[in-house]
């Protein structure tokens, strides 16, 4: 895995679930490093909440020994956007509309799809309330 540098053609935001995948080389984790972390061109964002939820997963399963590893692998292979104030704004209707389809989307799914557009960048997820939404691949 690497970061991507300098001007690139497109960029995208890997969610939890995408990172989740990755770390785990999953045979979608594998098509998922291949397509976008060891692509020239990509510039590949991870919003600082996935750090948080990948955190929390890892300690959730029993597996808190991997979070000193797992979370740097992330930062040397992505750029960590901060939640900005357009991002913070954009989280609550976005939240209320995947809400009218999914009432199990949650806050984070929310954040992750308002950085995502805020930055320009496609999601890369495959959560279920996501499905068919534009902007948003599964990878």
């Amino acid at each position: 895995m690497r970061r991507g540098s300098g001007l690139t053609a497109r960029a995208v935001v890997f969610d939890t679930w995408a990172w989740w995948e990755v770390l785990h080389a999953t045979p979608t984790g594998k098509r998922l490093a291949g397509r976008y972390l060891d692509a020239p061109g990509v510039r590949v964002l991870t919003v600082d909440l996935a750090l948080v939820e990948l955190s929390a997963k890892l300690a959730r399963e029993g597996r808190a020994g991997e979070i000193g590893t797992a979370l740097p692998a992330i930062e040397a292979a992505s750029e960590v956007v901060p939640i900005s104030m357009a991002a913070a704004e954009a989280s609550g209707p976005l939240l209320a509309d995947l809400r009218k389809t999914r009432r199990d989307a949650s806050l984070a799914d929310a954040v992750m799809l308002a950085v995502a557009r805020c930055e320009g960048a496609d999601l890369v997820s495959g959560d279920a309330c996501f499905a068919g939404m534009k902007g948003v691949t599964a990878g």
